[in-house]
Parts: structure tokens; sequence; C-alpha cells
């Protein structure tokens, strides 16, 4: 995912933690690929805010799904 997407391994990974462990909380989580990169930019800020999120954890998790999207068949 990281060579394809061009991400940061380091980042990739702690998005994905972030998304497991906060994005469940409050509803189901989402696939990727379900959602346009268009629309995750202006979800995953207001998500984010929701959860009390620092920027930089807000940043992570947006890269880890738009890489995630980008690997999605």
């Amino acid at each position: 995912m990281a060579q394809k997407s061009g991400a940061n391994l380091a980042t990739l990974d702690h998005g994905h933690a972030l998304v497991l462990s906060h994005c469940g909380r409050c509803h189901e989580p989402q696939m990727p690929s379900t959602i346009s990169a268009a629309d995750w930019h202006t979800v995953v800020p207001g998500m984010a805010w929701n959860a009390g999120l620092a920027k930089a954890d807000e940043k992570a998790i947006l890269t880890y799904l738009l890489a995630a999207k980008k690997i999605a068949p």
C-alpha cells in the first residue's frame, strides 16, 4: 500500500490503528472504496473533530483511507 500510494508506511500504520480504534465507536466503519476521495476529504475532518482527535491523527486517518482506496479492486 505504501509503494502504490506513495505514503509513508508509519503514517499508514498509525492511520489504520486509529480507524480501528475510533471509527467503530459511533458507527459502522466504512470500506475506503465505498466513499469518494472528495467525500473522504469532507467526512474525515468532521469525524476527527467529533472524536477529539489531533490534526496529525486526522491527517494519518485520511492518508490511510485514501491509500486503501487506491489499492481497492
